[in-house]
């Protein structure tokens, strides 16, 4: 009995191991973004698989992404401004590089509610 305990101890610690990060926990990585172009009352703008193609197509790996809110709030207005955007983790090396695309980092928004990527 007291070895099954022990075998499912282990078993147990090393699951936790290996969802608590190491070399491939993407948590820590920049965020940059874009405006996804959407407008309310719309389904328009571009989505998050068109976009990372500009960071892929110029060399820059994309761990994970998503779309976001900037965290600004915005008029109730048919045909205005979303305030919708495309949400990108990638090496900090990589983020002048982004910038000459027009990406910036989630920092840059004061109001940005960061959420996890999946």
């Amino acid at each position: 009995m007291k070895t099954t305990w022990m075998a499912t101890a282990l078993v147990a610690m090393l699951a936790l191991a290996a969802c608590s990060g190491g070399k491939d926990d993407t948590s820590t990585l920049p965020k940059v973004f874009k405006y996804a172009g959407a407008t309310q009352c719309e389904n328009d703008g571009t989505s998050v698989e068109q976009m990372q193609t500009e960071l892929t197509d110029a060399g820059i790996a994309v761990a994970c992404a998503q779309r976001a809110g900037d965290g600004y709030v915005y008029p109730a207005c048919c045909g205005c401004a979303s305030g919708l955007i495309n949400v990108y983790q990638i090496d900090p090396q990589d983020i002048p590089a982004a910038q000459a695309l027009d990406f910036e980092p989630v920092s840059t928004l004061p109001d940005y509610q960061d959420t996890a990527c999946h």
